[in-house]
């Protein structure tokens, strides 16, 4: 897949097996020739499988900070939610209270007697 998606890495992609060769002694040698040759093909395969190995790991260490984040945000959330059912029994609580008549309090003494005013007396002649 890699080999399919790179042209550089192009000689990882498989190969049609060659024909068989009858003679027992056409053995293919170890390296062809032409890679023999040429070193620098393996060492830009060498800095493109680096190129893969550190995307690799920038990939797994943006990974890990998402998981952080994502159990960060579950913890808050499992936070969030107590806070919203002790509000909600605090809402309750209140609600029980104001629903209840209210306590009748014992004999309430009855009101005072309001003075009657006096009629006001003409001044005394002397």
């Amino acid at each position: 897949m890699i080999a399919n998606s790179s042209p550089q890495l192009s000689w990882l992609a498989p190969q049609a097996a060659p024909a068989a060769q009858s003679a027992p002694d056409a053995i293919a040698p170890a390296a062809s020739p032409a890679a023999a040759a040429d070193p620098q093909p393996l060492s830009s395969v060498s800095l493109d499988l680096d190129a893969v190995r550190q995307s690799v790991d920038r990939i797994a260490a943006g990974q890990e900070q998402i998981t952080r984040t994502v159990d960060q945000l579950a913890a808050g959330q499992e936070q969030m939610a107590r806070e919203i059912n002790k509000l909600q029994a605090i809402e309750q609580y209140m609600l029980y209270k104001n629903s209840e008549p209210p306590s009748r309090p014992a004999a309430a003494p009855a009101p005072a007697p309001r003075p009657v005013p006096r009629p006001a007396q003409p001044p005394a002649v002397r």
